[in-house]
């Protein structure tokens, strides 16, 4: 509770640009908090339902404020709003420990690969969106067009350029596969 009193008052501070720093300073401390202690963790697999069904209600009701002016609205749509982007990340976290939490192959190339497609990404997306945006194909097909192309184009960069120069390994914190250091190995062991 205390943690959501905090990004209250953090959500009235200026917000310069349109985006309240202060707000998501709050919010990444909370996830280094919430990431080191395990008993968060559980809090967040215990609540996750009953969240999910407070957030199933509580949703409708900021979007059906948004539309009344009455005194005061301000003040409660900035609290409802906040108390759902909280409760919203505690579900999320909940069902994703129960949901995603396995082990499989991909994982740990997911896991090499997300630093530097994430890094990419923007570039491919404002260069590919440049494009698709002029052709006036609608918003949804546009907008898949551009996420998934972004996506493919990004992991094919990742793949094919990255991973293949070791000077842009060590630039994205990808680990550098030395083959050649294993081929040396092998004729001095021989």
């Amino acid at each position: 509770m205390a943690l959501f009193l905090v990004l209250v008052v953090t959500e009235a501070l200026p917000a310069p640009g349109g985006q309240n720093p202060f707000f998501f300073f709050v919010i990444f401390i909370m996830g280094f908090i919430t990431s080191s202690q395990p008993s968060y963790q559980k809090m967040f697999n215990r609540v996750r339902g009953m969240g999910l069904v407070v957030l199933i209600v509580t949703v409708p009701l900021w979007v059906f404020l948004l539309t009344k002016d009455f005194q005061g609205a301000g003040f409660l749509l900035t609290v409802l709003r906040t108390f759902n982007l909280w409760l919203t990340l505690m579900v999320l976290l909940g069902y994703g420990n129960k949901l995603l939490n396995f082990k499989h192959k991909a994982i740990p190339y997911m896991n090499e690969a997300a630093f530097p497609v994430y890094i990419i990404h923007q570039s491919v997306l404002v260069v590919i969106g440049y494009f698709f945006l002029k052709l006036n194909l609608g918003n949804i097909p546009t907008f898949l067009i551009i996420m998934v192309l972004t996506f493919v184009i990004s992991l094919l960069i990742y793949e094919f350029i990255i991973k293949r120069l070791a000077i842009l390994c060590w630039a994205f914190g990808v680990k550098v596969k030395s083959t050649q250091g294993q081929k040396t190995n092998i004729e001095i062991n021989r």
